[in-house]
């Protein structure tokens, strides 16, 4: 990779070039992992992106990139084995800017598209074209602190054809917390998953039937929930 810094530290100009391989999910859990047939994925990714610093309290920073995969696996419904799609390209960008504020506030918020494509020009099944997270918070190193954090996660194709797409789905989450003690060591936090007890499916699969229809399969997301938590760093 090679990066460029310009204008007295604010401004970086960087670009990456990395390669490698994946082993299916489950390899290395000998107990889970059953299907015979398989080949590594070989991936190649290319990354340019620009990152500033206009103001001290400020930063933002914009990526684009091309994700290359050679053998590349899904997952199918219907097996639970993983199917190879062949050649597959994912061309994206990503956005994300960073404000603080108020000492210890801050304001975060990142987004993501991406276009994957397999080698019909069809879209991968399984990958969501838009992502995106909005967090804003109060980090002090002691005392109370909290944040709030929304996320939205677009539908996906659940077929090679691209006929059946899953539903959006967006969150809010909470969390409330104290740290205290000695080099503020220790942290307690209640965090609250679903603020908003939004009702939707956090996975949605699609299985063909034995009478030529289909049929989408949910799995439904966690409804309001909250979770009591005690840290101890040494």
């Amino acid at each position: 990779g090679l990066i460029f810094t310009l204008l007295s530290d604010r401004l970086d100009l960087f670009a990456n070039y990395g390669k490698g391989f994946a082993l299916l999910p489950g390899f290395s859990e000998q107990a889970a992992f059953k299907q015979k047939d398989w080949e590594p994925q070989q991936r190649v990714q290319y990354e340019m992106g620009v990152r500033g610093r206009p103001l001290p309290w400020i930063s933002a920073e914009i990526i684009g990139f091309r994700l290359e995969t050679s053998k590349d696996f899904i997952e199918n419904d219907a097996t639970g084995d993983y199917d190879n799609v062949g050649k597959t390209t994912r061309d994206g960008v990503e956005v994300g800017v960073d404000i603080n504020a108020l000492n210890h506030g801050y304001l975060h918020a990142d987004y993501g598209f991406v276009n994957a494509t397999e080698p019909s020009g069809n879209t991968l099944r399984r990958v969501p074209e838009s992502i995106y997270n909005v967090e804003v918070g109060y980090s002090p190193p002691a005392g109370i602190g909290g944040r709030l954090r929304y996320h939205y996660e677009d539908g996906y194709y659940l077929d090679d054809d691209n006929q059946h797409k899953s539903d959006g789905w967006d969150r809010v989450d909470a969390q409330l917390c104290y740290r205290f003690g000695r080099l503020s060591r220790y942290l307690a936090a209640i965090d609250i998953v679903n603020l908003l007890d939004e009702q939707y499916a956090d996975y949605t699969g699609y299985v063909n039937l034995a009478n030529g229809g289909a049929k989408k399969t949910y799995s439904p997301a966690l409804p309001f929930s909250v979770y009591a938590t005690f840290v101890i760093d040494f």
